[in-house]
């Protein structure tokens, strides 16, 4: 799973694309806040892979405009990924 930590913009990331690439497979999610009436999703990003043990990258479009690419990622564990943010900004 996936947790996003906003820096710039939103603490949880909502709004933010996520692509999962991994063995020429490719997964698109967006972080979102409410399902329907009443009710809450998870933050969370839960991307299934079958057998395959790892993730060849993992790019996050953050709503702040800020795009984060992280490569190599062992499979079936929990991540938290924080928004980089430019030191001078």
């Amino acid at each position: 799973s996936l947790k996003l930590i906003g820096q710039k913009g939103n603490r949880d990331g909502v709004g933010a694309g996520i692509t999962v690439s991994s063995q020429g497979l490719k997964q698109w999610f967006e972080v979102q806040s409410g399902g329907s009436y009443l009710s809450h999703n998870d933050f969370r990003i839960h991307s299934g892979l079958g057998k395959m043990n790892h993730i060849d990258s993992v790019e996050v479009q953050w709503p702040s405009g800020i795009n984060q690419v992280l490569y190599d990622i062992r499979a079936n564990q929990n991540v938290e990924i924080v928004e980089q943010v430019e030191a001078n900004q």
